[in-house]
């Protein structure tokens, strides 16, 4: 990870750029304050000082914010503070995440919902199949042993399980097969459909949103998953027709938790313009002064 944020802090600066801050998404649970990863079972870490350990390999000094928090958070903020179709002008949303792991960015009153400590929005651990596998978290039969990217491999296409695609590939490959008619990709989709179904009524009966957006291979094989899913919801939803809502898919994919981070570096810069001062030597532009 420091590698990569090296490569694309040399290449902002090759390109003019000022490093403003660093943005960090992680699958687990986050204590934002102190920028450091409680728990990710699916890394797996435990009690792991991303934001400090990341400014002393990156020599950023105290100037330079790092910002640690939950993918699916930083995704919910990226959807909510859009301009597309899937989640503008709502003040309650749902964001789900669609990797190896599940989480869920609670969006309500136009608020990020947190919880006390942080760490609300782990959906993919609810458990919902007591005879089902065993979780990266332990438990057994988590929703996240049924929808998760990996599950849904095994099920609509098991000689992939094997293959070191990354999730965007394996998303692509499992959207291809659907389209191509393949009879147990479609099979095995319609399935991770209906467990998607039965996660999306447990928020909805929970919290009312007005949309459920779907975020990462999720997004991708999105018109094979969505139908079974709104169905299964009808079936489950306790108010009945007036609490369903839309499960659209993410503008963004694979990249709205990057995006939510990076907002979240320009939240801090727009409340301290101080953060990134002009440099004494650059040219002077009416721009600079605006």
């Amino acid at each position: 990870m420091a590698r990569l944020a090296e490569e694309a802090i040399a290449q902002a600066s090759e390109a003019g750029a000022r490093l403003a801050g660093v943005g960090v998404a992680v699958p687990g649970l986050v204590d934002v304050p102190s920028g450091t990863v409680r728990y990710a079972p699916n890394l797996p870490w435990q009690d792991v000082p991303i934001a400090d350990w990341l400014r002393r390999r990156l020599d950023l000094g105290t100037d330079v914010p790092v910002a640690v928090d939950n993918e699916a958070n930083l995704a919910a903020l990226a959807e909510f503070g859009s301009e597309n179709d899937a989640a503008s002008n709502l003040s309650n949303l749902v964001y789900l995440t669609g990797e190896t792991g599940v989480g869920a960015g609670l969006v309500a009153d136009g608020r990020l919902l947190r919880g006390a400590d942080g760490f609300s929005g782990e959906i993919g651990h609810i458990p919902v199949d007591p005879s089902g596998s065993r979780c990266g978290c332990g438990q057994i039969g988590c929703l996240e042993t049924r929808i998760g990217l990996m599950a849904a491999v095994r099920t609509a296409a098991p000689d992939l399980a094997g293959e070191a695609l990354d999730p965007e590939d394996l998303a692509q490959a499992l959207r291809e097969r659907a389209e191509s008619g393949d009879p147990q990709a479609l099979s095995g989709l319609d399935e991770i459909g209906r467990w998607l179904g039965v996660g999306v009524s447990i928020v909805v009966n929970m919290l009312n949103p007005e949309k459920v957006v779907l975020g990462g291979y999720f997004a991708t094989v999105a018109p094979y998953v969505v139908p079974t899913a709104m169905r299964e919801l009808r079936n489950r939803a306790v108010a009945g027709e007036a609490a369903i809502c839309r499960i659209a898919a993410s503008a963004f994919g694979f990249t709205a938790a990057a995006r939510g981070a990076t907002s979240v570096i320009a939240e801090e810069v727009f409340r301290d313009p101080s953060r990134v001062p002009v440099d004494p030597d650059g040219p002077a532009r009416s721009e600079d002064t605006a």
